[in-house]
């Protein structure tokens, strides 16, 4: 159907193709959607069950690398599978104070285990009904509290008494109750052992004292913690499976509280068959603060980590995986990827997703819709994807990147833009190219290093390499260097004129990204701005000091 040979395309997709392939791509590119979820494609070996394993994880990605997929691909697999799952979507909770995002969580957590008490017939439920009813309560008891006051005040009363003669007995139980009792303008929400107490008193004098005090919302659930546990340990026995507890978009808790609202969690779900999975995007996550005592869930030691991102670092990983992804989609529709894309389109469109499937598609499917808006070309047929048509979406998909980093940067998001803006000026403006290269210890410890890392999780840049500074021959590492690039949609269109991307996928490509010019600090991006010349600033390395990478030994390095 093609003739590569001469540059020469004979025909793309037809129209009706067209219009199949442009609702399969918008289906796909909602992760809830029950075909995507069965469609997905592991990023790498085994990471279903990795991701099913019964312990706590992190799973960490960037907007659209398939997160809600993979748990949902999980969930899927229900009670056959030798588990269940709970999912929560946290972005429903979005802009809750604490703690009463803490509450609504373990709300909806009661109510899930409710509905999964209520399965299996009236049999199963008239067994479970004493169970049931105190899931029901608890449910009950966090809506009260909800609906609570932050701080209310309680009044306590204390009766004093003399008496000749008195006796008493008491006795206490074993089983835990809920204990609901309004006090003044609040709510007391504790979990009470059983307790019986019988006086013989005779003649006697009494006194009554009354005191206040406050009592926070946090007081009343700390005080049912115990509860919580007791009821979530009686659940789980009952219900005989390893429960995986999945808390989606967990960045949308303020950054602050997440610790307090994980420490909690850990707390009343320790050594129960119940296993968190906090998923988000990195940088937006602050599971543990340090302190005395710690607090939260410290990531590699409370919880595992998985990284579901494939980088431009391994480029031809990266094709292969999101080519997979388009042909599941492609093949049901018997649409040929090769008529669908050219050479150019291909590597652009891998390029220009950053490595992210949902990008991926979405930038698929308005280059598409752009293939068929325009005429067609010897060497740019209709209803086919060429590289130019991937610029164009690109540009498209800058805007919605835009929102997203506003959405999920918050009080960040003003000088994230202004970062980005002086990296992308330093790079076209002034190197002429896409790809800059920054310390690795400043992208730790610099505040403007993290913020090159947030771009990097909100996807406005994207990391393609690591090297390393060699002195004199010597073959030891020295400074570590990260490489990037802008990603397209940020030089395309309008500077597309003053630049000359580097490919730095090729070999030849890559020997480019060593020159020390593309080393990038704010020091030097204004000292460049200022001079106008990037020769004639300072350089960053030292004279006997080379970039070479890291898997390269310096004498095979042209």
């Amino acid at each position: 159907m093609t003739n590569e040979a001469n540059g020469k395309l004979d025909e793309g997709i037809s129209d009706e193709d067209v219009a199949l392939l442009l609702a399969a791509l918008a289906e796909a590119e909602r992760a809830t959607a029950a075909e995507s979820v069965m469609r997905f494609v592991p990023p790498r070996p085994a990471i279903l069950e990795e991701a099913s394993a019964r312990r706590h994880q992190f799973v960490f990605g960037r907007r659209g690398v398939g997160k809600t997929t993979l748990l949902r691909r999980v969930a899927a697999g229900g009670s056959d599978s030798g588990r269940a799952v709970i999912f929560i979507d946290i972005e429903t909770l979005r802009g809750r104070p604490y703690p009463d995002v803490l509450i609504e969580l373990l709300g909806e957590l009661l109510e899930h285990l409710e509905a999964r008490l209520e399965e299996g017939g009236w049999k199963p439920r008239w067994k479970r009904r004493k169970l049931l009813g105190r899931v029901r309560g608890l449910a009950e008891a966090m809506g009260l509290l909800l609906r609570e006051p932050q701080s209310a005040e309680h009044t306590i009363s204390t009766l004093r008494a003399k008496s000749m003669r008195k006796s008493s007995r008491r006795s206490f139980g074993g089983g835990v109750r809920l204990a609901l009792q309004r006090r003044g303008t609040g709510v007391d929400v504790a979990a009470a052992r059983g307790a019986t107490r019988e006086r013989d008193v005779g003649e006697q004098s009494e006194a009554k004292v009354e005191a206040k005090f406050e009592k926070t919302k946090m007081d009343g659930l700390s005080e049912a913690a115990i509860l919580i546990r007791d009821v979530l340990d009686d659940a789980q026995q009952e219900l005989g499976v390893p429960t995986l507890v999945v808390l989606d978009d967990f960045y949308h808790i303020a950054l602050d509280d997440q610790p307090e609202v994980l420490a909690y969690l850990h707390q009343v779900v320790k050594d129960l068959d119940i296993n968190l999975k906090i998923c988000g995007v990195r940088h937006r996550l602050k599971p543990f603060r340090d302190g005395d005592p710690p607090v939260g869930m410290q990531p590699r030691h409370d919880a595992a980590t998985i990284s579901l991102d494939i980088t431009l670092e391994r480029f031809d990983v990266a094709r292969q995986f999101l080519e997979q992804v388009l042909a599941g989609i492609c093949e049901p529709l018997g649409i040929e990827i090769d008529r669908l894309l050219t050479a150019g389109g291909r590597e652009r469109l891998v390029l220009a997703s950053g490595g992210v499937a949902r990008d991926y598609l979405s930038l698929a499917r308005t280059a598409l819709r752009n293939s068929t808006e325009r005429p067609s070309y010897q060497y740019r047929l209709k209803n086919r994807i060429t590289a130019e048509d991937v610029a164009q979406a690109a540009s498209d998909l800058y805007e919605q990147k835009q929102e997203e980093l506003k959405h999920d940067a918050g009080d960040e998001a003003e000088a994230l833009r202004s970062r980005l803006s002086e990296i992308v000026k330093f790079c076209v403006e002034t190197n002429g190219t896409n790809v800059f290269l920054v310390e690795t210890t400043k992208l730790q410890e610099e505040a403007w290093g993290k913020e090159v890392q947030a771009l990097t999780d909100l996807r406005l840049i994207h990391r393609v390499d690591t090297l390393s500074t060699k002195r004199g021959g010597e073959t030891y590492p020295g400074r570590r260097f990260a490489a990037f690039t802008l990603d397209l949609s940020t030089w395309t269109s309008t500077r597309a004129e003053r630049i000359r991307p580097i490919n730095f996928w090729e070999q030849g490509g890559r020997q480019k990204i060593r020159e020390p010019k593309f080393i990038y600090t704010p020091e030097r991006a204004a000292d460049v701005a200022l001079v106008g010349i990037p020769q004639a600033v300072t350089s960053p390395l030292a004279e006997d000091e080379q970039l070479s990478f890291d898997d390269v030994a310096p004498e095979n390095e042209e």
